[in-house]
């Protein structure tokens, strides 16, 4: 349900089942190591 949604808000398209089964199927494809730096969260400066 979730990818039906992205791809209508994202892609303002309507997805059909075989194209959400091909997404998920690559998604769920996918290894590897995510790297360090992207699971930290940025610091945002201060406006002041």
């Amino acid at each position: 349900m979730i990818y039906w949604i992205m791809g209508k808000v994202q892609l303002g398209k309507g997805l059909g089942k075989p194209q959400l089964e091909e997404i998920v199927a690559f998604l769920q494809s996918i290894t590897g190591v995510i790297p360090e730096d992207a699971l930290t969260i940025p610091l945002i400066p201060s406006m002041e």
